[in-house]
């Protein structure tokens, strides 16, 4: 596996003009948007209301203009739909939601159920927790990604995507099989690398954008004083800092964290390679812990799983 140094900063947009984060531009297609994202998972869910309209307004504040939720998300949407109502001045930003709906009629009828909750139609349109064997179901006729590119042609969303927690090998398939896909979000983190092997350097060539989540494994990554990742903006440099990445998104408790790694992607400037190195081999001791996600995995076999490839190091930059 291989791990670039790339641009640290790149011109403005819509959504990047009155924003002092780094921007980028989202695939070929998609827009110039500031890296540092907004998760609607975590205190959107869990939290109460004014804990997540203070969330928001902090990151709206800070310059964050991507925004992502998503149907499963209990009532995040219900809640950002109000948030956005009740906000004034709200800056323009763009917003992504998700279906896990694997039928065309069941995807549109939740779509609907989206833009109602949300009080605006999404900007990007997933096909959401894309696992194993799923590629002929998802892009067959009358299944999800029909649905999701005819809402595209409505215009109901302007990007269509794809999510996975686990499983590169079936992005890898739906995107040979459609040149439809705009965006992937999938899991990249220290300890878990296993979509940059093969999937991001595949969207990187067919100019498909990638979104970064899991990059926190909810506080999991962290751990201070020891020798792996101490601090958030370690663990949120380590995805910006692969070639084809985007934006990173976090799930936030609290404003504090949105402060601190706005900060971190004011002036980004990536991880060298050493510095990669250095975290991911200081991570694995813990990484079973740290992988957000482990899928259907029954038998637990120690960081291999999740570490690079055995020649990682000699091709190391």
């Amino acid at each position: 596996m291989r791990y670039d140094r790339i641009a640290a900063k790149v011109s403005g947009s819509a959504y990047c003009g009155d924003s002092p984060l780094v921007c980028r531009k989202l695939g070929s297609r998609g827009p110039m948007v500031p890296v540092l994202g907004l998760g609607g998972q975590n205190i959107f869910s869990l939290g109460t209301y004014d804990e997540a309209r203070d969330v928001f307004q902090t990151a709206m504040d800070a310059g964050v203009r991507y925004v992502d939720t998503a149907h499963d998300y209990h009532n995040s949407q219900e809640r950002m739909g109000r948030i956005f109502k009740e906000t004034d001045n709200l800056p323009e930003f763009f917003l992504a939601t998700k279906s896990a709906q694997r039928e065309r009629d069941g995807f549109l009828r939740e779509l609907d159920e989206n833009i109602e909750l949300l009080g605006r139609a999404p900007d990007l349109l997933h096909v959401h927790a894309v696992a194993k064997g799923e590629s002929q179901q998802i892009v067959k006729r009358g299944g999800a990604l029909e649905a999701a590119i005819e809402a595209r042609n409505r215009g109901l969303c302007k990007f269509v995507g794809i999510t996975s927690h686990d499983d590169p090998q079936t992005c890898m398939e739906i995107l040979s099989r459609t040149d439809q896909i705009d965006i992937v979000m999938v899991a990249i983190s220290v300890a878990d690398t296993r979509f940059l092997d093969g999937l991001v350097p595949m969207c990187r060539q067919r100019g498909v954008g990638v979104v970064a989540m899991k990059v926190m494994a909810r506080g999991e990554l962290i751990r201070p004083g020891g020798p792996g990742v101490q601090t958030a903006a370690q663990a949120i440099r380590f995805p910006l800092s692969q070639s084809g990445v985007a934006v990173a998104i976090a799930g936030f408790s609290f404003p504090q964290e949105v402060d601190e790694l706005a900060e971190s992607c004011r002036d980004f400037i990536p991880l060298s390679g050493a510095e990669q190195r250095d975290l991911v081999d200081g991570t694995a001791l813990y990484s079973q812990d740290a992988w957000f996600y482990r899928g259907d995995i029954a038998d637990w076999d120690g960081v291999q799983e999740v570490r690079p490839s055995p020649d990682w190091y000699e091709r190391w930059p």
